[in-house]
């Protein structure tokens, strides 16, 4: 912010002398008028110019001198005249106000001066009105000293005053324009800079928007990249008009900025352009719609964008992380991603050998959007749909805190199985609560401990899943079709109360149509529901709703659980507004902390968490590094090296050649790495049902430590070296959750059994041959769920080796 104060300090020396010294010119003019005309008949006209002239340089040197003394001493936190100004504006503009008021009245004073009090004050009033429009007007730099009285204008003590007055408002005036209107000058001068004097970077990242999640986002990729270029591009709102360049709107357009957004990009070493059209509004002419065009040169105006590209040797990093995809599915981002993939000059930068682009969207994860995603799946320019929803339950998947996997809320015993009920709860069935309700079932697949031991078979442990929502009506038939195989009721309604039990007997999901105060709602949280309810998601989309909901859930167990049952229970609250997550913040922590005081708890423990902070979920390491993506690649490359298998690596996996990008071959790639994610997640789960059920996790590594040395060897289903019976059970039973967890996730992307179905058709038709019980398949299949515990174990014991 160098050339910010310089430039700052400059102007307002510069331009407070001009408007102080138009009163005085005034004055001159006024007193001495025939002087003054003569003087500008004369030949000293251009005497007096350079004279002036002269003047002028000498403020703005002086301007210059201050400025770099009143920066030295901003290296002094202590000392620092800039902020101090910044922080107190509105202050000084209210006292700067008041003495203009009260030099005004001064001066348009009408009387003799001996009058009583009362006539003084009426007279005072008398001028009052007009005295509040000049004490106004002195800070648009107007200093109407025709207003004053002639006999004041020889006063030197008032005339001292009124200048004073008048130099102090522009001053507040100046300080004003300069923080609102001078970052965007300044950011050009440093642009210029950059572009002429700026050295080579490997990365340019491009924030399209002035939105929270790119703020967030910025400050994490300032701290963790290091030969990178952060640019700002200022784009136009939804309702603003896009006027014509030489309109003064556009002037306006382009020096505004908030006050939240001039700070947030005080905070970041970043450069800022302009965009006066919205890109997601650009629509191409031409019929061919894969045409290249010039849009952020020609269209947006945004050449000195376009010249950064040119001092740019490795990646170009795009985020369109504005709109929320969980009310319009990110349809604006969607599009003007779709028309930055046809820009001419990004286009031509990407096709250079070793360059890459990449553009981060915003947007749901939907059958519309994803096909954008496909386009461009492999190649120079990647597009990567950020889903703020389901990254909220990645980031929770992958969480080390307890009591965040449904594994936490259930009993396991000594072979790894599971001998309670897991009863979970959704409450807002919006984009995160569907998100929710799909990790909840997948990963609520365990083997059930009193079947297995009865001999009726491998069998999932008994579950109820309920979700509530007063749109449930248009959400919950739609939910229910896309997943067949699934047992999901029909929307009960509050005429349905009679029948509930019949209802929730026969289905896995419930679908409730209640609004968090209806009576259908009410009469669920009964005594019986709350104590057997181990954890609630609360998704509602409102901060203030969702936090009330959750001290009111928490007062609800409070009366109806005993303190066994809350170790088993959680009450998970989505956080979707930054500006309000402090707040929320602060009431969960009361009542955590004086909840967890009564219960006598661990003071750390969380009985209501609140997940899908922003400062979470837009990291570096979520949405640059995308360390899900490189876990997955990790876990897929270890998997061929377990099972030997041939098949092309992560990367080459990605790029399939043109005959085989067709329809089935891009949904089996997605199903793969889908898959892929799912198991490096699902790692977690797996080994925390190891060490509960060995009871210790220096066995867990023992065991880890013996398979990846191969002093255990495997056959498909039967390991050929002397084993403890215990660790084989724990083994078998993980390669059976293996199987539950794998079919619950294809039952929840809505694949359905046919043991007839040719593979080339299973990801076209959405079926497959091994949705079925464990006991149905053969040792074969059953030991690629082997592979994959077997992956798991090696992969944890190589991050415990570091």
């Amino acid at each position: 912010m160098k050339i910010n104060k310089l430039f700052a300090i400059s102007l307002l020396l510069l331009m407070c002398l001009t408007s102080c010294s138009r009163s005085k010119i005034y004055t001159i003019t006024t007193i001495h008028q025939e002087n003054a005309h003569s003087v500008a008949d004369g030949s000293a006209v251009l005497e007096l110019s350079a004279m002036a002239i002269c003047i002028s340089a000498l403020v703005i040197i002086t301007g210059i001198v201050l400025a770099c003394y009143l920066y030295s001493l901003e290296r002094n936190r202590k000392r620092n005249p800039w902020r101090w100004l910044e922080k107190n504006l509105s202050k000084l503009f209210i006292v700067t106000w008041a003495l203009g008021f009260a030099v005004y009245c001064v001066g348009m004073y009408i009387g003799s001066g001996n009058e009583s009090l009362a006539k003084c004050i009426g007279h005072l009033m008398s001028v009052a009105p007009m005295a509040v429009i000049h004490a106004f007007a002195m800070f648009i730099l107007d200093s109407d000293v025709s207003a004053i009285h002639d006999n004041f204008h020889n006063s030197v003590l008032f005339m001292t005053i009124f200048s004073l007055t008048h130099f102090f408002a522009a001053a507040v005036s100046l300080i004003f324009v300069i923080k609102h209107f001078g970052y965007g000058l300044v950011t050009r001068v440093r642009i210029w800079r950059e572009l002429h004097l700026g050295r080579q970077r490997e990365e340019l990242f491009v924030f399209w928007g002035q939105n929270p999640a790119s703020f967030t986002l910025a400050h994490d990729v300032e701290k963790m990249s290091k030969s990178k270029r952060i640019v700002f591009v200022k784009t136009a709102d939804e309702e603003d008009k896009e006027s014509n360049l030489s309109s003064i709107d556009r002037l306006f357009n382009l020096l505004q900025m908030k006050n939240r957004e001039l700070d947030e990009l005080k905070k970041i070493d970043c450069l800022s352009v302009n965009a006066f059209r919205r890109l997601s509004k650009w629509e191409q002419a031409d019929k061919d719609s894969n045409k290249k065009t010039s849009i952020l040169k020609d269209s947006l105006n945004l050449r000195k964008l376009v010249k950064l590209f040119k001092i740019t040797s490795k990646t170009i990093h795009v985020f369109m992380l504005g709109d929320d995809n969980e009310t319009n599915n990110g349809e604006a981002n969607i599009k003007a991603a779709g028309n930055l993939c046809i820009d001419s000059d990004l286009l031509n930068w990407a096709d250079q050998e070793g360059h890459k682009v990449i553009i981060y969207c915003h947007a749901r994860r939907g059958h519309i959007n994803i096909s954008l995603e496909n386009r461009f799946y492999s190649g120079d320019i990647e597009i990567r749909i950020i889903d703020s929803s389901q990254l909220s339950i990645d980031v929770l998947k992958n969480c080390n805190e307890t009591l965040t996997q449904p594994a936490h809320f259930v009993d396991i015993d000594s072979r790894a199985r599971v001998s309670s009920t897991f009863n979970a709860m959704v409450i807002g069935f919006g984009q995160c609560g569907r998100d929710a309700m799909r990790y909840l079932y997948e990963y609520s697949a365990f083997v059930d401990s009193q079947k297995a031991e009865s001999g009726q078979g491998i069998h999932r442990s008994p579950f109820h899943l309920m979700a509530f929502d007063k749109n449930m009506d248009n959400i919950g038939p739609l939910f229910k079709s896309q997943r067949p195989a699934v047992k999901i009721s029909n929307v009960i309604y509050e005429k349905d109360l009679d029948n509930l039990i019949s209802c929730e007997l026969d289905n896995d999901i419930t679908l409730y149509h209640s609004d968090t105060n209806g009576r259908l709602f009410t009469e669920k949280l009964s005594a019986k529901t709350i104590k057997e309810t181990n954890c609630i998601f609360i998704t509602l989309h409102n901060d203030d709703e969702g936090l009330a909901l959750a001290v009111r859930l928490l007062k609800l167990a409070m009366q109806y659980k005993n303190k066994e049952d809350f170790k088993h229970f959680r009450i998970f609250l989505r956080s979707y507004d930054s500006n309000k997550l402090h707040h929320i913040e602060t009431i969960a922590n009361y009542y955590n902390e004086s909840v967890v005081k009564t219960l006598e708890f661990e003071p750390k423990t969380k009985l209501i968490y609140i997940f899908g902070k922003e400062a979470e979920l837009y990291t570096w390491s979520n949405i640059v590094d995308d360390k899900l993506q490189k876990e997955s690649e990790r876990y897929y490359n270890s998997y061929r090296a377990v099972t030997n298998d041939d098949s092309p690596d992560w990367l080459d996996r990605r790029a399939p050649k043109d005959k085989e990008k067709s329809y089935g071959k891009i949904n089996e790639l997605r199903r793969s790495e889908t898959q892929d994610r799912e198991n490096a997640l699902h790692r977690k789960v797996k080994i925390y049902l190891a060490e509960k059920a060995l009871g210790n996790k220096s066995i867990v590594q023992k065991l880890a430590s013996d398979i990846d040395s191969k002093s255990i060897i495997r056959q498909e289903t039967t390991y050929s070296s002397n084993i403890n019976p215990q660790c084989l059970s724990v083994l078998d039973t993980l390669a059976q959750t293996e199987h539950l967890r794998w079919n619950a996730s294809h039952e929840m992307l809505g694949y359905t059994l046919n043991k007839n179905i040719a593979k080339q058709e299973r990801d076209v038709k959405m079926q497959h041959r091994y949705i079925r019980p464990w006991e149905e398949i053969d040792e074969s299949i059953q030991g690629y769920d082997y592979c994959v515990v077997d992956t798991s174990l090696i992969l944890y014991h190589e991050d415990n080796k570091q």
